[in-house]
């Protein structure tokens, strides 16, 4: 699962980045990466012919963490349009309701993205709240990708689904460490959220890997903990 004191901090950032509560203990754990948290989740998670709903277009690991596994794929289109930035998602949520209640057999989780790799789009805590309560009512997960979290350029930080009452019945999302605290090399990240899943990744790690290089632990701990006045930097760098 990682180690205790990266495990605390993880719970200490969602709690001042998003003021969400998370329990240390069974509510996340530490992967390597973002990208091989979301493929064992997929292979912890996925039987043959389960059906999965992913943006259109979408970063790799998102539909092929899933097809590997035997998934189909119900492909939700994400249009870019003029500005990402003033996009509301609705398309997006339009056309996942309607494959859903179209569907003979309905998605076992939905992939969302925010801020978008390869789109930019972003969404706000509305999106994410009409999201969970379909969700919820249809009993499908949400796997949420958020490693671009802390790349935005306007004084609206971009929300996590956590943050939506009850969401972590149902959702549990991935962030990394790579694009915030420049660690990319180091493959270092997180899933937090749903109880449920984040035990089935945990068993399927412990059968797959050793988890992440205890100094790489040791160093993410210490970024989340100190001073965020980089990451502040990087932004404005990428703003530039």
């Amino acid at each position: 699962r990682g180690i205790p004191g990266l495990r605390k901090a993880i719970a200490a950032y969602y709690g001042r980045r998003w003021g969400v509560d998370i329990d240390p203990e069974s509510e996340t754990i530490v992967t390597i990466g973002s990208k091989e948290g979301l493929a064992s989740l997929a292979m912890a998670m996925t039987s043959p012919g389960d059906t999965i709903a992913v943006p259109d277009p979408s970063y790799p690991i998102h539909p092929y963490g899933f097809l590997l596994h035997g998934a189909d794929l119900i492909g939700i289109p994400q249009l870019p349009g003029e500005d990402p930035a003033a996009y509301s998602g609705d398309d997006f949520l339009r056309g996942f309701k309607k494959q859903v209640e179209m569907a003979t057999k309905k998605p076992v989780a939905v992939i969302l993205s925010y801020p978008s790799n390869p789109t930019a789009q972003i969404v706000n805590l509305a999106f994410y709240a009409e999201m969970v309560d379909f969700c919820r009512k249809h009993g499908i997960f949400i796997l949420s990708d958020v490693a671009y979290s802390e790349i935005y350029f306007n004084d609206d930080p971009p929300p996590s689904v956590l943050q939506v009452p009850r969401a972590k019945e149902i959702a549990v999302e991935f962030t990394s460490m790579s694009k915030t605290y420049s660690m990319p090399g180091w493959r270092i990240g997180f899933a937090t959220g749903n109880k449920q899943l984040v035990a089935a990744l945990t068993k399927i790690k412990s059968w797959l890997d050793y988890g992440a290089f205890t100094p790489i632990q040791v160093a993410a701990a210490a970024a989340l903990n100190g001073p965020q006045d980089y990451v502040e930097q990087v932004r404005m760098l990428y703003k530039r």
